[in-house]
């Protein structure tokens, strides 16, 4: 059988062109795009969809990572701990006082962490009457 110069007329099937043997039309490949005027791409450069998958990712973590501080006591307080300790002009006993009555005392706590560090180094020298003098 030769099938050079079927058409409708003469395919055996009976099939239109594009047309499968159950009637539907056939399905374009899943590769085959057709680009609109909106979707074309510059000079043939693929967008890399991946690497802007990894970088949203990658803030996320860093988001989350941010969040920990506050939300994990262990992490809360270690942060805290850091903040009194960065405290020019004690000596680290004095500050290791003061860090622990500042976690004991969740208002003051607070206080401490939504001050710049000059109102923090009074704040903390606030606490001599309860630390004493070591």
């Amino acid at each position: 059988m030769n099938f050079v110069g079927l058409t409708s007329e003469n395919d055996p099937a009976g099939l239109e062109e594009g047309e499968t043997k159950n009637g539907n039309r056939k399905r374009k490949g899943i590769g085959h795009v057709e680009n609109t005027s909106e979707e074309k791409r510059s000079h043939g450069k693929k967008v890399r969809v991946v690497d802007e998958v990894k970088e949203i990712v990658q803030g996320m973590t860093g988001a989350i990572g941010d969040l920990k501080k506050f939300v994990d006591p262990a992490a809360r307080a270690e942060y805290i701990c850091m903040q009194v300790m960065k405290i020019e002009g004690f000596t680290k006993q004095y500050l290791r006082k003061a860090y622990t009555i500042l976690m004991r005392n969740p208002i003051e706590k607070e206080i401490f962490l939504g001050r710049d560090l000059e109102l923090k180094q009074e704040m903390v020298e606030e606490l001599r009457d309860l630390i004493g003098d070591i």
